[in-house]
């Protein structure tokens, strides 16, 4: 069958630009969420503001810092949303934190066992390294099994709660995690694609005649703070013993 409408996460917007324009040039909507193929013709992004969440990242981990340390990063350069999440992320801490230090930075690429690594590593050439941040939960869970591993007081600062980063939460594992709200995301991005789909969108304003989308230009699913006192509240499923 032909779909109407396609939602998908593009993880190298470049790689992901002519198929999603062939996807369209052959009639079909399509959304992207989460990571962007912004020259593509897709028709809307719902995303959570990756600068924004950086920029929180670096005011919290500041804060519990009380404006001084060192900082390592265990970060997925493949991926575009990850690219923002550290150079926003360390221009904040360069503009407004200069006693806090980057000191280390590695590449897991979503690779658990491979974080777990890069964390040990980490620790042990940065005697006085007191946060790891990550980029994502997979890097996350990796990190906190390294930090365990070697018994050093580094707290683990990463995104996306997913019921076993809620998990590394609430044992202490993980410090603290910031969680685009996926379920927005979802929702928005099937809700759109029918909108689109079935004609029930049409703003007053030239879209037809210069080829734009009728759909807002972004959508903006928010974010929250996930800590070991409110994780309970962003589990997505009933955990299974």
């Amino acid at each position: 069958k032909k779909p109407k409408g396609i939602a998908l996460h593009p993880i190298s917007a470049e790689v992901f630009k002519e198929p999603i324009n062939r996807a369209v040039e052959a009639g079909i909507k399509v959304v992207c969420f989460a990571a962007d193929s912004p020259e593509s013709k897709r028709s809307t992004i719902i995303t959570s503001d990756n600068v924004k969440e950086a920029i929180a990242a670096a005011d919290f981990i500041a804060k519990e810092l009380g404006g001084s340390g060192e900082i390592g990063i265990i970060e997925r350069p493949s991926q575009s949303n990850h690219i923002i999440r550290v150079n926003a992320f360390i221009d904040r801490l360069t503009e407004r934190y200069p006693k806090i230090k980057i000191v280390a930075r590695g590449a897991a690429n979503g690779d658990e066992s491979k974080a777990a690594k890069i964390a040990i590593d980490m620790i042990s050439n940065h005697p006085n390294l007191s946060f790891i941040y990550c980029v994502a939960g997979i890097e996350g869970r990796g990190a906190g099994e390294g930090v365990k591993e070697t018994g050093k007081p580094v707290k683990v600062f990463c995104y996306d709660a997913d019921p076993p980063v809620i998990d590394m939460l609430k044992d202490g594992t993980i410090f603290a995690v910031i969680q685009p709200n996926a379920v927005n995301q979802g929702y928005w991005a099937l809700l759109s694609l029918y909108v689109e789909a079935n004609g029930l969108v049409d703003p007053v304003s030239d879209w037809k005649h210069s080829g734009k989308s009728p759909l807002p230009a972004l959508i903006d699913n928010g974010f929250d703070f996930v800590t070991k006192e409110n994780g309970d509240y962003f589990y997505v499923y009933d955990s299974v013993d």
